[in-house]
């Protein structure tokens, strides 16, 4: 039994784990980190970490009164916790049973508890029948706030002023845009972006042997791509596929994704979530 000295800080119950888990499983996948900060307060829970090269930033939102959560209170102004990235998502993977989504009625609660150095997850149920049920605790200890430093990197996106843009209802195309590209074993990927295509093309391929070329276009009356340019605005730009990759992850995750480029800016994509929350991925191109 746990049990609790001090105040209750924060207190949520997710409506479904799955799209914390995602952007959890990105981070710790992607951008090979031992710690995540989460900051806390009455708007929701943010996500915010940049990569060891720092050509890529993640910007995840989880609104404390959206999809994400039944129930969310924060009661202090600003909590800020630090946490080792895989724990968290390992102990939310028995609410998604393997698969996007809860098991069938699963609650996901979150809490954390002065002196703030451990944060609560039950899940309950985790199975049930007509007569058993049951439940779950995990106690995750978090890491030391002294990792914090003043100097963290943010990128805006109210800092730069897109002139190209692409927006889907179907990121799932861009999961099957990455997969392909990863197959010519290609180490750098050129994108253009225009009011006509969206093009994706290999370049630096490792053996020399394959150049490959994906481009996706709006059908007459469809609607699920929509491309638009400022003028006669058209970015060309060239990613590591080592970063660029990390788009197709994200959009596995994903309802819709909106694509913003613009000359001297990085590589915007802003993916709602299935199942609550967004989140916001930033490439920097490379530089000839």
């Amino acid at each position: 039994m746990v049990v609790h000295a001090g105040s209750l800080l924060f207190s949520a119950t997710l409506k479904d784990a799955a799209g914390l888990k995602a952007v959890l499983d990105l981070v710790d996948k992607d951008f090979s980190q031992d710690a995540v900060s989460m900051q806390i307060s009455g708007n929701g829970l943010q996500i915010h970490i940049i990569d060891d090269a720092q050509t890529s930033f993640l910007d995840a939102f989880f609104p404390a009164a959206k999809s994400a959560f039944s129930q969310f209170n924060c009661h202090v102004e600003h909590l800020k916790i630090w946490i080792k990235p895989s724990f968290l998502s390992n102990a939310l993977r028995s609410a998604c049973g393997g698969k996007p989504g809860n098991t069938a009625g699963a609650r996901v609660q979150m809490a954390i508890y002065e002196p703030a150095d451990k944060l609560l997850l039950t899940v309950e149920p985790l199975f049930s029948t007509s007569t058993v049920s049951s439940r779950i605790k995990h106690t995750i200890t978090l890491l030391d706030p002294a990792r914090d430093e003043d100097s963290t990197t943010i990128v805006d996106a109210a800092d730069f002023t897109f002139t190209v843009e692409a927006f889907s209802e179907q990121p799932g195309l861009f999961v099957e845009v990455a997969a392909q590209l990863k197959s010519a074993d290609c180490e750098e990927v050129e994108v253009l972006l225009d009011s006509k295509h969206f093009s994706f093309r290999t370049t630096q391929s490792k053996s020399g042997m394959i150049d490959t070329e994906v481009t996706v276009y709006p059908e007459a009356g469809g609607g699920r791509l929509c491309l638009y340019a400022e003028g006669d605005a058209e970015i060309r730009a060239r990613y590591a596929f080592r970063h660029f990759q990390r788009i197709g992850r994200l959009c596995k995750a994903g309802c819709r994704v909106l694509f913003q480029m613009a000359d001297d800016a990085p590589f915007s994509i802003v993916c709602d979530l299935l199942h609550g929350g967004a989140c916001q991925l930033f490439l920097a191109p490379l530089i000839d």
